[in-house]
């Protein structure tokens, strides 16, 4: 039973990140999407609370990949679930709206309004197809495992990220700077 939980999860997590990520890649294709908002603001002096150690890019990728997967699934789908299912659709619907105004401040000055549209549809299902799987996770008992996932998911970024600023560097593909 718990082998075929996580198999059946890492399925999830696989089809949930091929579906949602390659249409939001494809529709952001030549921008430069820079996040930032309140939301990042608030990250940041998070971070320097909690990182008081000044280690360059370490504190970035220590919060992105240890940290913040850890604390949001604690605050946003365990302690919820204690209290029942409402409150985790709660927690989930909270922590969705967070990431997803978080992508929407850098899309905003995308050019072309199909592009933002696309790439904001894909990547809000995205986020919300992964809150579920979270929710799902949790409410049977598998919590750790959503923790995993999520730094995973993290990790998978911060590596695209550094994949897409080599890029950046070589000017290939790059249209337009948002700022």
């Amino acid at each position: 039973m718990i082998l075929e939980t996580v198999l059946q999860a890492l399925f999830y997590w696989c089809l949930i990140n091929v579906g949602t990520l390659l249409p939001f890649m494809f529709f952001i294709r030549g921008y430069v999407i820079r996040t930032g908002g309140y939301a990042s603001k608030v990250k940041l002096d998070v971070v320097e609370y909690l990182v008081p150690y000044q280690l360059g890019k370490f504190n970035s990728i220590a919060w992105t990949v240890l940290f913040a997967p850890f604390l949001e699934e604690i605050l946003f789908f365990a302690i919820p679930s204690m209290f029942g299912f409402w409150y985790t659709v709660t927690g989930l619907v909270t922590w969705a709206s967070v990431h997803i105004g978080r992508i929407a401040y850098g899309l905003r000055f995308m050019t072309s309004t199909v592009d933002r549209i696309g790439a904001t549809i894909s990547y809000a299902m995205f986020i919300s197809l992964h809150g579920w799987l979270s929710l799902w996770l949790w409410s049977i008992g598998f919590g750790l495992l959503s923790i995993v996932l999520h730094s995973l998911h993290n990790a998978l970024c911060v590596l695209t990220i550094v994949f897409a600023k080599r890029f950046e560097k070589r000017k290939y593909w790059v249209k337009y700077k948002i700022f």
